[in-house]
């Protein structure tokens, strides 16, 4: 999902929106099964070692707040959308117009607060920083998860981890929520009778600080499996 910011698909057919659709499905499913992965459930035990049940269901948890962040940037990035009330007379026509245009502006806007973010200079530094962090996490995690004996776990995600340093921060956010916040004052009417849920400066800290919690929770997850590991 966090690969398809960077082309800003949101809401499109394949985009962010479908993918955490997606994600809270497969989650779900995780969760039906965490009660079966308990070792007490095994008839005869083996050689093996008892699966991290306490791990999985860490994870689990952090995966949800990481769906949370993608959904305050989806909310954080895609158009404002106003309803409005019509008379029963000309509600199917006037409604069906109006739905029109809300949606095309509501495209028009999120095409604008994507390419306000995409296409600071510090993006590439911070989308690359956050795509490291997530797909590192998950992949020692997994690699956590799948080790089953007392021999030391030998894993390219481990190794990555062990050799980075401020997980939990994005490289380089100081300087995009910079560039960002500047930019929003030249290419964005400020409208002056505007709520605070529309005005650029709000829409602009949502987008960033979701981008930094789920930077967090992925970096949650690494530190749990690390203690979860016999040796590393």
């Amino acid at each position: 999902a966090f690969s398809k910011i960077s082309t800003g698909e949101l809401e499109s057919e394949g985009g962010v929106a479908t993918r955490v659709a997606n994600a809270k499905s497969v989650l779900a499913e995780c969760k039906a099964q965490a009660p079966k992965t308990d070792s007490k459930l095994q008839a005869v035990p083996g050689m093996r070692t008892p699966f991290k049940k306490d791990l999985y269901e860490a994870a689990l948890v952090q995966a949800q707040l990481i769906i949370a962040d993608l959904e305050l940037l989806i909310i954080a990035l895609h158009g404002h959308k106003k309803k409005h009330t019509l008379t029963h007379t000309h509600q199917d026509a006037s409604q069906k117009a109006g739905e029109a245009f809300q949606e095309a502006k509501g495209k028009s806007q999120e095409q604008q607060w994507s390419r306000l973010l995409i296409e600071r200079k510090a993006w590439a530094q911070l989308d690359q920083d956050l795509q490291h962090t997530i797909k590192n996490s998950f992949g020692v995690c997994l690699a956590v998860l799948n080790h089953d004996s007392e021999e030391p776990l030998d894993s390219v995600h481990v190794d990555t981890l062990r050799k980075t340093s401020n997980l939990v921060t994005l490289e380089g956010l100081p300087e995009f929520y910079a560039e960002v916040s500047e930019a929003a004052k030249k290419e964005v009417d400020d409208d002056k009778g505007s709520d605070v849920t529309s005005s650029p400066r709000t829409r602009i800290l949502l987008a960033v600080n979701a981008l930094a919690l789920a930077t967090q929770h992925s970096a949650e997850i690494a530190a749990k499996s690390f203690e979860h590991m016999l040796y590393f």
